[in-house]
């Protein structure tokens, strides 16, 4: 923790992320907020609400205000009936089915790891020599014309958006093989787990930041991209339950 702090500091003049190195994906962001914060307007709910219902982690109330939903976001109803998992589908899984959703797994572990190994993404810089290799994939440092930078340093935020990127494509690749299965739809999950927590529900900007955990704070105090990650592993054990569990019945 301590030879992290010292890089931060040697790193004065260069700790500002650009805001042009992602707009693309920050405007997506932010439009995707908008989003959020209109349907969550018209349906007199809030935010959070709509981010569950999104997660799955709960329903609307009635039938009524999943037509409302629909309607408002000119959609048939029937399309928001099948975006759940289907768990009957996990049981009909061949063996390589299941060998592809190991290796997501595998990836969203990896980027829990990589979410310890960053302090939990709280410095404006990463030096990418104090990172594994093994937890990186396909990571893109500075463009050759960007000499701000040394090649080795990256900006935490740009890290974690092309890191959860890179496990979004792999995972849109994956569904021609296994379909919209439980297992997948729960593996996407870790993304909005971590997403939320480091953007926010307001104005979507990235909220990680030293003051996390160096701050003074209560007694058993867990920052909250800490408890995100926790919560991403509690979520990560159970689908590794699960695909143990469903191995000796794997095509049948």
């Amino acid at each position: 923790m301590e030879r992290k702090r010292k890089d931060m500091d040697m790193a004065t003049d260069h700790d500002t992320v650009s805001p042009i190195e992602h707009d693309e994906t920050a405007n997506l962001r932010l439009a995707l907020m908008e989003r959020w914060r209109e349907l969550a307007g018209a349906m007199h709910v809030s935010i959070s609400s709509i981010k569950d219902w999104r997660r799955g982690t709960h329903a609307p109330s009635d039938f009524e205000k999943v037509e409302d939903i629909a309607c408002w976001a000119h959609i048939d109803v029937a399309d928001l009936l099948i975006e759940s998992g289907d768990r009957t589908m996990d049981e009909k899984l061949t063996e390589n089915q299941l060998d592809v959703l190991c290796v997501l797994w595998n990836q969203a572990y990896d980027f829990l790891d990589l979410c310890e190994e960053t302090d939990h993404f709280v410095w404006p810089t990463t030096d990418l020599r104090c990172v594994p290799d093994s937890i990186l994939h396909d990571i893109k440092v500075n463009p050759e014309d960007d000499k701000s930078r040394p090649p080795w340093e990256i900006g935490t935020e740009d890290l974690f958006l092309q890191t959860l990127d890179v496990y979004l494509r792999a995972c849109r690749r994956a569904t021609p093989y296994v379909g919209e299965s439980d297992i997948l739809v729960r593996l996407l999950g870790l993304c909005d787990i971590m997403t939320e927590t480091a953007f926010g529900e307001d104005d979507g900007k990235w909220l990680p930041d030293p003051d996390m955990i160096f701050d003074p704070h209560e007694d058993g105090y867990v920052s909250p991209m800490e408890a995100a990650e926790l919560k991403c592993r509690k979520l990560l054990d159970e689908i590794r339950n699960d695909l143990l569990a469903l191995r000796p019945t794997a095509g049948k």
